[in-house]
């Protein structure tokens, strides 16, 4: 995993347009291949943003799930029309002028377990203390 920091707004309107920058960064960078979901965390809450969108006129809206919303307003998004649909991604919607809070982490999981030896290993009593030591007698590192 890594933590990225947004300790203040990078705009003069107390928005975070480098925090919008480095998630679209992410999603474009190898589009096709398979991306997770990166977690945004800020005072009291936590969001997951899906992915963006990019407008004919250029501009980007990041597309958060937020979990203020409504069983029934997700479904909606979910299991709706198209017609519905289309009007419920509102909810999903978010410009960079959205992301207005004083600070910000964005939590994003880099690779993926290769094996049930692995999951096995990181599922341990401590498991992340053990690799320190086995890294520190210089025998391997998970």
């Amino acid at each position: 995993c890594q933590l990225i920091d947004f300790h203040k707004p990078t705009a003069g309107d107390g928005s975070h347009p480098a925090l919008f920058d480095w998630v679209l960064r992410y999603f474009q960078n190898d589009p096709n291949a398979f991306k997770p979901p990166l977690y945004l965390q800020h005072q009291g809450h936590s969001r997951t943003i899906i992915g963006y969108e990019r407008h004919k006129d250029g501009k980007a809206t990041l597309l958060v799930l937020d979990p203020s919303h409504s069983p029934a307003q997700v479904r909606q998004v979910v299991c709706g029309s198209a017609s519905s649909s289309a009007t419920a991604l509102r909810l999903l919607r978010r410009g960079a002028s959205a992301l207005r809070a004083k600070q910000y982490q964005l939590l994003c999981v880099n690779g993926v377990m290769a094996s049930d030896t692995e999951y096995q290993v990181i599922t341990q009593p401590n498991w992340l203390l053990a690799s320190y030591f086995e890294d520190a007698n210089n025998k391997f590192f998970l």
